[in-house]
C-alpha cells in the first residue's frame, strides 16, 4: 500500500508508460494523416522566384490554336524559336513527346531544340517499388521504360528527366521523387532537379546517383554540393504559392506564339532573358492538376507544382519532419515533465500545463517551419493528454476517492427505479448479468470545454446540476434508467431493469422532450425569474450569467449485457456491448453532420411508425468494422411543422440522387434547402461532398460508406 501511494515512483512509472505508448503509436504511424493535415496549415504564400517563367498551354491557347490533339510539333517549334531569340537559361517542357507526328514539323521542333541553350524534356515514369538505398525503382518486366521520341531525346544538348510524384493517402501532393532508377542501373532525375542542376551550373549527372534514404546530393558550381533532404526517397516541396496566389511570371503559349507581349507591360527580353522557362499544360481538358497543402479544394496545375519544387531547390528552402529518434526524445521529455507536474501540483497548475505547454509548442511550429523543420503536431499533444488522464486517475484512486464526504454521498446518485428493484429483490446485490434488448442513450453538452474555462468551479457545478436534474427527470419520466454522468454527459438506457417492449419509442420521446425541457430552462434563465432564495434565475453562484446550452444525443438499440458489473466489494448496475459503443459514437457523430439527435438502424426501425426521421449516412464508426445506416430524429409525426416537412422532402430527393451518383443534381437539391434559409447541417455537409464528387467522382465500387476517424 505504501508503494501504491509513492507519488514519485508512480509519476515516473505513469510518465514512462505514457511515453512508451506514444512512441509505439509513432512507430506505427497511427497519427500520420493528422500530422499531414495539421502541417498543411504551416504553409503560407511567399514571394515567387523572378527567375522562373511559366508559359502555360491554357484555355485561351486551346481556343486560339485548336484542340491539343490536333496539334503537330510546329506550334512548339515556333514558340521555342520565339523564346530562343532572347537567350533563356533553360527551357523545359512538361509534355511527353512520345511518338512521331508530322515529319516536317517534328524536324522543325528538333532544329529549334538544337538551337536551345539547355532544353529539358521528360518521360512518364512510375514509382512501383521503393529500394532501401533511398530511391524508387520501375521494374522493367512490369512496366518497360518508354522514352520520348528518339529524334528529340538523342540530341547532344538535350537533358532527359522524369516527372513523377506520389500523392499522400488523402490525395494531396506534398513530395516529389528526386530520381527513378531501373534494374540495369540507368536512372533519370526529376524535372525540377534536372533544371536546377543546369541553372546552378552543376556538373553532368553522375553515372551513379548520390542518394540515401535521407539525402540526395547534386554537385553544383565551384565544387559545392547541394544536399537535398529526403524522407523515404522523396523531397518535401516547400510550396510558395497556391492556385489562388500563383504569382509566378506567366505568359500564355498562344501569346508567345503570336509574339504578343504588349498587353503584359513587359518586353520579351524581360520575360525570357536568362530565365528558366517552363512550358506546360494548364487548360482544363488536360486534367493535369493535383491538390496541394495550400490548395486542399482547388487543384494546382502540374507545371506550377514543378515551379514550386524548382523554387524549393533554387532557394534551398528545404523541409524535413522530425526523425523517429527526435520524436521519441520529445515524447519522453513531455511525458515525464507532465507526469511530475500533474502529480505534485494543484489542479489549476495542472490545467495551466495541460493547455499552456501545447499552446506554446503550437506557437513555435511556424518559426520552426520557416527554419526548415516540421514539428510533430500530434504526438506531443496526445502525450500530455494521456499522461494527464493517467495521473489523475491514479490520484482519484489514491487521494480523492478516500474523502469521507464522498462516501456519505454515494446514495444520492442511485437511480430510483434501481433502488426500488433492489429493495424488492435484495438477492440481486451480486455480480452477474443477462442479455436484454434495450435502447441506450448518450448525451453531451455542445462546446462543454469552453464552459470550464469561462465559469468558476462552483458556477460550473451549479449549472451542470440544474441541467442534469432537468434532463434526468425527463429520462426517468419515460421509465429510463440514468446509468451515469460523465463530465457533462449523460448515459441512460431504456428496457432495464424493468422490461419495456416500447423502449425505443420511450427513448425517442425522451430525446425530443429533453430538448423541449432545455428550451424551457433557457427561457426561464432569460426572463429574470427569481429563485426561492430571491436570487435571479439567470445568475450562477460565482456571479456569472447562465450561458445558453445545447446538447447532442445518440440512440442505439439492440441486445446488451445488463446487470451488476464490477468487483465483489464494488459494482455498478450498467449495460455493456457493441450497442452501447455505437450509441456513444453516434452522439459524437452529430458534430460531423451538424445534427442534434442521431439514431442507428435498429432504433429507426422501431420508431418510424411514430417519428419522422431522415437518413443521414451509411457510417462506419470508430471501433466497428461493419457500416450502419444512421438517421436524425426530426419530430413526432403529429407535431411536424411546415418547414420540417419541406426539409425532409427536399433532403430525401437530394440523398437519393447522391446515392445514384448524380452529384450535380444532388448538389442543386441541397443548395435549394440552404438557400431557402434553413440552417441545415447535413445539407451543408453534402454540398461539400457533392462539390468534390462532381469533379472527382468516387471509384466504381463506391458504396457510399463514410468512415469516421474520430470518436
Amino acid at each position: 500500500m505504501k508503494f501504491i501511494k509513492n507519488k514519485t515512483a508512480f509519476a515516473l512509472i505513469l510518465g514512462s508508460a505514457s511515453g512508451l505508448l506514444l512512441i509505439i503509436l509513432a512507430a506505427g504511424n497511427v497519427f500520420d494523416i493528422w500530422q499531414l493535415h495539421l502541417s498543411d496549415f504551416l504553409f503560407s504564400p511567399r514571394k515567387t522566384s523572378e527567375e522562373i517563367v511559366i508559359v502555360p498551354v491554357d484555355d485561351k491557347t486551346i481556343s486560339r490554336l485548336g484542340p491539343f490533339d490536333t496539334w503537330d510539333r510546329g506550334n512548339f517549334a515556333k514558340v521555342l524559336e520565339n523564346i530562343n531569340k532572347y537567350d533563356p537559361k533553360v527551357v523545359a517542357f512538361d509534355f511527353f513527346f512520345k511518338s512521331a507526328k508530322d515529319p516536317q514539323t517534328d524536324e522543325a521542333f528538333k532544329e529549334a531544340l538544337q538551337k536551345t541553350k539547355a532544353p529539358v524534356i521528360f518521360y512518364q515514369a512510375e514509382a512501383l517499388q521503393y529500394d532501401s538505398h533511398g530511391y524508387y525503382i520501375q521494374p522493367e518486366q512490369i512496366r518497360p521504360l518508354v522514352l520520348p521520341l528518339e529524334l528529340l531525346s538523342n540530341l547532344p544538348n538535350m537533358s532527359m528527366s522524369m516527372a513523377t510524384a506520389l500523392a499522400d493517402p488523402d490525395k494531396v501532393l506534398r513530395k516529389t521523387l528526386p530520381i527513378i532508377r531501373y534494374e540495369n542501373g540507368q536512372y533519370y532525375e526529376n524535372l525540377a532537379i534536372t533544371i536546377a542542376r543546369i541553372a546552378l551550373g552543376g556538373e553532368a549527372k553522375p553515372a551513379q546517383p548520390l542518394i540515401s534514404p535521407s539525402q540526395y546530393q547534386v554537385k553544383i558550381a565551384n565544387g559545392t554540393t547541394l544536399n537535398i533532404p529526403l524522407e523515404k526517397g522523396q523531397m518535401i516541396i516547400n510550396y510558395a504559392s497556391s492556385p489562388n496566389t500563383d504569382n509566378f511570371t506567366k505568359i500564355p503559349f498562344v501569346d508567345v506564339y503570336l509574339e504578343n507581349y504588349q498587353p503584359y507591360g513587359k518586353t520579351p527580353e524581360e520575360f525570357f532573358k536568362d530565365k528558366i522557362v517552363l512550358i506546360g499544360p494548364t487548360a482544363r481538358d488536360f486534367k493535369d492538376s493535383q491538390l496541394t497543402p495550400m490548395s486542399s479544394k482547388d487543384p494546382m496545375s502540374g507545371v506550377s507544382i514543378h515551379a514550386n519544387a524548382l523554387q524549393t531547390i533554387l532557394e534551398q528552402k528545404f523541409l524535413r519532419n522530425l526523425t523517429f529518434a527526435e520524436k521519441s526524445i520529445l515524447i519522453i521529455i513531455l511525458a515525464l515533465t507532465a507526469a511530475f507536474t500533474f502529480m505534485f501540483t494543484k489542479i489549476r497548475w495542472s490545467l495551466l500545463y495541460l493547455f499552456g505547454v501545447p499552446t506554446a509548442y503550437s506557437l513555435a511550429a511556424k518559426p520552426a517551419f520557416n527554419a526548415g523543420i516540421i514539428l510533430d503536431l500530434t504526438h506531443p499533444y496526445v502525450t500530455i493528454a494521456v499522461t494527464f488522464v493517467a495521473v489523475y486517475l491514479y490520484r482519484y484512486v489514491t487521494e480523492f476517492k478516500e474523502k469521507k464526504e464522498l462516501q456519505s454521498a454515494f446514495g444520492k446518485y442511485v437511480n430510483p427505479t434501481l433502488v426500488k428493484q433492489i429493495t424488492e429483490h435484495p438477492e440481486s446485490l451480486k455480480l452477474g448479468g443477462e442479455i436484454r434488448e434495450v435502447t441506450v442513450m448518450f448525451t453531451d453538452i455542445v462546446h462543454s470545454s469552453a464552459l470550464g474555462e469561462k465559469l468558476k468551479p462552483e458556477s460550473l457545478v451549479a449549472l451542470l446540476n440544474e441541467y442534469f436534474e432537468a434532463m434526468s427527470d425527463v429520462i426517468m419520466a419515460e421509465g429510463g434508467t440514468v446509468d451515469k454522468f460523465e463530465g457533462d454527459g449523460i448515459m441512460a438506457f431504456f428496457g432495464a431493469p424493468v422490461a419495456q417492449p416500447d423502449h425505443s419509442i420511450r427513448a425517442a420521446r425522451a430525446a425530443v422532450n429533453m430538448r423541449i425541457k432545455l428550451n424551457e430552462l433557457l427561457e426561464k434563465w432569460g426572463t429574470g425569474e427569481f429563485s426561492r432564495a430571491g436570487i435571479p434565475a439567470s445568475l450562477l453562484p460565482g456571479g456569472e450569467l447562465k450561458p445558453p446550452l445545447d446538447f447532442r444525443c445518440g440512440l442505439s438499440s439492440g441486445e446488451v449485457i445488463v446487470g451488476n458489473i464490477g468487483s465483489a466489494s464494488r459494482f455498478n448496475y450498467t449495460v455493456m456491448g457493441d450497442v452501447v459503443n455505437l450509441g456513444s459514437r453516434l452522439e459524437g457523430a452529430n458534430k460531423e453532420y451538424g445534427t442534434s439527435t442521431m439514431c442507428g438502424e435498429e432504433t429507426y426501425q422501431k420508431i418510424q411508425s411514430e417519428y419522422v426521421c431522415r437518413e443521414l449516412d451509411i457510417l462506419q464508426v470508430v471501433g466497428k468494422k461493419q457500416a450502419v445506416k444512421v438517421y436524425e430524429i426530426i419530430n413526432e409525426k403529429s407535431k411536424m411543422l411546415d418547414y420540417q416537412l419541406h426539409l425532409v422532402d427536399e433532403y430525401a430527393q437530394g440523398i437519393a440522387l447522391y446515392r445514384q451518383r448524380k452529384f450535380a443534381e444532388a448538389l442543386s437539391k441541397f443548395k435549394t434547402i440552404v438557400d431557402s434559409g434553413i440552417d441545415d447541417g447535413p445539407s451543408k455537409l453534402y454540398i461539400q461532398r457533392c462539390e468534390i464528387y462532381k469533379d472527382y467522382p468516387p471509384p466504381a465500387n463506391w458504396t457510399g460508406v463514410f468512415e469516421m476517424r474520430t470518436k
